[in-house]
């Protein structure tokens, strides 16, 4: 017999370092990693931690969060 195949995905492809621990600080609502259309000069997607709220409601939501660079978040988190 040969060993069942694996083929687990990583769960965290782009290194949101926060994923799960972040909560807007205007409505409290969790924030979920994104992953923007652009690129940084190194080709890398530009990563975002997005307000629940807006991701539901969209435009109608109350929220003026909305959604917050991962970069300066998780480097402030990290120096701390």
């Amino acid at each position: 017999l040969q060993p069942a195949r694996c083929f687990l995905r990583p769960r965290n492809k782009h290194n949101h370092l926060l994923k799960g621990f972040v909560h807007c600080a205007q409505c409290g609502m969790a924030m979920t990693p994104s992953i923007g259309g652009k690129r940084d000069h190194d080709g890398a997607p530009y990563r975002y931690y997005i307000c629940v709220s807006v991701l539901k409601e969209g435009k109608d939501s109350p929220c003026r969060v909305r959604a917050v660079p991962a970069l300066p978040l998780e480097s402030a988190v990290i120096q701390f």
